[in-house]
């Protein structure tokens, strides 16, 4: 025959298995990625992106930038993590490798968190912000739009403009390449070209003049 439960029995166990499903949920949201660094930010009035730019820029938006995360009285060696939203389906965490305070503002390196082959450099000078994002073969920038108001920027790597290396050089105008099957003509040496006067100064003095004289 089973004994009915207490009451206050009953409540421990309810107690148990309520601390029990919340403790893992409890540790999760004490994590600290960082600090988000990038806020929205309205169109300046009459901005206008330069049109090479374009060419190379897959997204952007306006955002404003918290520059005051990256350093301060609570971080003065730079804040060790920041979270970078460039776009709302990418944001990622930055892990600070270096720091160092420059005239009038800030240098910034890390990595991008879990990705070893990854680079982030932010440039902080007088309030205006230049960074560049590194990872997963993407690139990512930060650039001044106008007054507070910056830009984040997707860029294709692969639209950047290349030097076609492979390319044979023009052929010598003073020596064309021959016709296929012909042997080219030796470009002319020394000997076989024009004889050619060359001026000589010979500067001397009195002293040396009666010096050549004498036998």
């Amino acid at each position: 025959m089973r004994c009915p439960l207490s009451i206050g029995a009953f409540l421990a166990l309810v107690m148990l298995s309520a601390l029990a499903g919340t403790a893992p949920v409890t540790a999760q949201s004490t994590a600290n990625p960082g600090a988000i660094l990038l806020e929205p930010a309205p169109p300046p009035s009459g901005y206008v992106a330069r049109r090479a730019a374009d060419q190379l820029e897959v997204r952007s938006r306006y955002v404003y930038v918290r520059t005051n995360l990256l350093a301060g009285e609570s971080a003065p060696l730079g804040a060790e993590r920041v979270v970078l939203n460039f776009f709302d389906d990418t944001s990622v965490v930055a892990v600070r490798d270096r720091f160092e305070k420059v005239t009038d503002g800030l240098n910034w390196y890390g990595h991008v968190d879990g990705k070893p082959k990854s680079s982030v450099v932010i440039s902080v000078s007088k309030g205006a912000v230049a960074a560049n994002a590194r990872f997963d073969g993407k690139l990512f920038q930060i650039r001044l739009a106008a007054l507070s108001v910056h830009r984040s920027i997707e860029i294709d790597p692969t639209r950047f403009p290349r030097e076609n290396c492979d390319q044979a050089p023009a052929p010598d105008s003073a020596n064309p390449a021959a016709p296929e099957g012909e042997t080219p003509s030796p470009i002319p040496s020394a000997s076989t070209t024009t004889e050619t006067s060359i001026d000589v100064l010979v500067v001397y003095t009195h002293a040396a003049a009666s010096g050549a004289k004498e036998p």
